[in-house]
């Protein structure tokens, strides 16, 4: 591995989130392309209107999560 490369992994190993991150990736199965997801949801309850999940990617790394594109086609993740 280069030097300039062997940098960029410390570098990023070495940031807050790395774990997350890593997970995420882990996550998505080696998709080569995965969807970047940004933004929030709140699930409340119809009739009481307490809310019973609440989940935001801003605390994610980047602020986004990834998930796997769903293309399993070879020309597009190899």
């Amino acid at each position: 591995m280069d030097p300039v490369t062997l940098g960029d992994l410390l570098r990023v190993a070495g940031l807050p989130g790395f774990d997350r991150w890593q997970d995420q990736i882990k996550r998505t199965g080696g998709c080569a392309d995965p969807i970047h997801l940004r933004g929030w949801v709140v699930h409340k309850d119809k009739v009481t209107g307490e809310t019973l999940h609440r989940y935001s990617t801003e605390n994610e790394p980047g602020g986004r999560l990834r998930v796997a594109c769903g293309n399993r086609r070879a020309s597009r993740c190899p």
